[in-house]
């Protein structure tokens, strides 16, 4: 998907998927103005920050932060009202556990 040009100008378009695909970046939808941003050509500037992001590899243990964070804290801050500060210092103190043998 992310390799398909049209795909990813469909998406950007359709539901504001930034493409990750840096050859959609000379297409004319860049070129238009974005009203809410004052009329700026805002995706001129975030295309040219896209094309200067260096890849990060994956550790070990994203998925075990991804899961802790999004699935556990973030639902317990939005559904049951915890306040954020001590959600994350529980999601730090269970990312560190369960990962300490990585």
């Amino acid at each position: 998907m992310t390799t398909n040009r049209s795909v990813q100008l469909e998406h950007f378009k359709t539901i504001a998927a930034f493409p990750a695909n840096v050859t959609t970046y000379d297409d004319a939808l860049f070129k238009e103005s974005m009203d809410f941003l004052g009329g700026q050509k805002a995706r001129l500037l975030f295309a040219e920050v896209a094309k200067n992001i260096k890849p990060v590899s994956p550790a070990k243990g994203d998925h075990i932060a991804r899961s802790i964070v999004l699935e556990n804290a973030l639902m317990e801050v939005l559904d049951e009202g915890k306040d954020i500060k001590v959600a994350l210092k529980e999601a730090e103190r269970l990312i560190k556990r369960r990962t300490r043998n990585m």
